[in-house]
């Protein structure tokens, strides 16, 4: 029997119009979020109509929430916006721990009311360039050898999360 909040939140994806409703989260991080009785719900507001035509132009979900080994374990991660009691989108990531879940709020990413432009994406292993904040400055770069998730404050800027020796570390890729 499937608790009152997962009830919820099945009637909540049920409700939401196709373009712009999050994707379902997995089984696991539904249990998650009903084991450590995490307050939060979906997003209600929907992304700006130019980030919607962008991503349906590339053929594209929305980016509300990405599924990927972000620890480097085989076993699938989850990250997404979610809303919570003070009406803002938390960038949540519920990560595989050993034998169980655990999870961490990286950022308060954007309010949650009209239209979002904030979004993530899974950033690909490999080599990223971030933001040189001073003129001169040697351009911050890392290896990743993980899939990363990157937030996007799109038209502003953007973050990525990454793990590192045990836990999630950030880097400004562009300003």
């Amino acid at each position: 029997m499937l608790s009152k909040r997962r009830s919820l939140v099945f009637l909540a994806l049920l409700a939401q119009p196709a373009l712009a409703a999050p994707p379902p989260l997995p089984a696991f991080a539904l249990a998650y979020l009903d084991t450590a009785n995490l307050k939060y719900e979906l997003p209600r507001a929907h992304f700006e109509s130019y980030m919607r035509e962008y991503f349906k132009s590339e053929n594209q979900p929305e980016p509300w929430a990405i599924n990927e080994d972000f620890n480097g374990d085989d076993v699938t991660d989850w990250a997404g916006l979610l809303r919570n009691t003070n009406g803002r989108l938390d960038l949540v990531v519920i990560y595989s721990d050993e034998c169980d879940y655990s999870h961490q709020v990286l950022t308060s990413a954007a309010v949650d009311q009209g239209e979002i432009s904030a979004g993530v994406v899974v950033e690909p292993p490999g080599q990223v360039s971030g933001f040189p904040f001073e003129d001169g400055a040697p351009v911050p770069t890392i290896t990743m050898i993980n899939h990363g998730i990157h937030l996007l404050y799109f038209e502003k800027a953007s973050v990525l999360y990454y793990w590192d020796q045990g836990s999630f570390s950030e880097m400004v890729t562009s300003d």
